[in-house]
């Protein structure tokens, strides 16, 4: 019988494998990623959410169709 090296999970977006030795790791940056998408929504149903960076960022690269 083989021995798991990965922890494998799965949902209606598809499925993660993970080497066990890097479960730690991603969990830790899942989790950030998790938080702060939350501030985001939080936000943006407050009308606080400021994305004007990215209209910025897009001039900055000189990306077509920006007014």
């Amino acid at each position: 019988m083989s021995e798991a090296r990965e922890h494998g999970c799965g949902d209606d977006d598809g499925l993660l494998c993970v080497p066990f030795d890097a479960v730690d790791g991603v969990l830790k940056a899942a989790t950030a990623k998790h938080e702060a998408e939350q501030k985001q929504i939080a936000n943006i149903m407050a009308g606080t959410h400021d994305s004007s960076w990215v209209d910025k960022t897009l001039r900055e690269l000189n990306c077509e169709g920006l007014n």
